[in-house]
């Protein structure tokens, strides 16, 4: 049972450590200026977010 425990530690610090190089990737290079609070809460305000789909 410890060596499958140690196993998916290990698994999961290798996607950790994936992750943590996606985020910096994604910071550094796709946001050209400081991610707010107030960017993240206007988001959904756009003008294509406030047009309701027709059937």
């Amino acid at each position: 049972m410890k060596n499958n425990t140690t196993e998916r530690l290990v698994f999961l610090e290798r996607v950790v450590q994936k992750e943590i190089k996606h985020l910096r990737y994604s910071s550094a290079n796709v946001f050209s200026s400081r991610f707010t609070v107030g960017k993240a809460e206007s988001l959904g305000s756009g003008d294509c977010f406030d047009h309701q789909p027709t059937n």
